[in-house]
């Protein structure tokens, strides 16, 4: 009988996957690039809350690594409030799944990819995994 292993996950040292969350609190914000790319929002919202995204140029000019079509970073958002959050795609952005993230410690993982990343016609899509 052969032997199977199964994956593990592996901590990247150096990797900036989740490596610090980004505390959104409890007010409504237009995000800044650099805190999706940290993987992790936490919110904490009393009333309904809205995070709207950074438009297609923004993401791409602040992306860690040099973005093609199709790149991908995924990212999550977790509600630790009593209210929903929603979120709203910024310039050149469409959401592809619930744009709801519901209250009570619960999380919502996305990834963000990159659709078009030329200059004047940049795009991305935010999808719910």
């Amino acid at each position: 009988m052969k032997s199977q292993t199964r994956p593990t996950v592996v901590y990247k040292p150096g990797s900036s996957d989740f490596d610090s969350p980004v505390n959104i609190g409890n007010v409504s914000i237009t995000l800044q690039a650099s805190q999706i790319f940290r993987g992790l929002l936490q919110c904490c919202p009393e009333t309904s809350i809205v995070l709207t995204f950074p438009t297609a140029a923004q993401l791409i000019a602040a992306s860690p690594e040099i973005p093609i079509a199709k790149y991908c970073k995924r990212f999550s958002i977790r509600n630790e409030g009593k209210a929903p959050i929603t979120i709203i795609a910024g310039d050149g952005g469409i959401i592809d799944g619930s744009d709801t993230v519901a209250a009570s410690n619960y999380a919502a993982h996305y990834v963000l990819r990159f659709t078009s990343v030329t200059s004047g016609v940049e795009s991305y899509q935010i999808i719910r995994e």
